[in-house]
């Protein structure tokens, strides 16, 4: 289905479209929503996201260390290092 034609207008250092309300209900656009934005010459698409597709991951510091072992870890060999500045230590 064909919209209205558009302007593109300057929104900051960034370029501005305001998509009519019928066709962003028919697209599943509402404001907040997160979309990808695929560009072709001539041609611009945009992709709603899902929820899942704009998660955030949460990270705790357990589960980013989980896999770090003295044994696999062993980066100590500065310690013996001579100094080649002003070091101290």
């Amino acid at each position: 289905m064909t919209t209205p034609t558009k302007q593109v207008v300057q929104w900051g250092n960034s370029l501005g479209v305001r998509i009519p309300k019928d066709a962003a209900a028919r697209a599943g656009i509402a404001k907040g929503s997160s979309v990808r934005i695929v560009s072709e010459p001539g041609k611009l698409v945009l992709f709603t996201l899902s929820p899942e597709e704009t998660r955030i991951p949460q990270y705790s510091l357990k589960n980013l260390l989980r896999d770090v072992t003295p044994q696999k870890h062993r980066d100590i060999e500065w310690l013996d290092a001579t100094p080649v500045g002003k070091e101290e230590i």
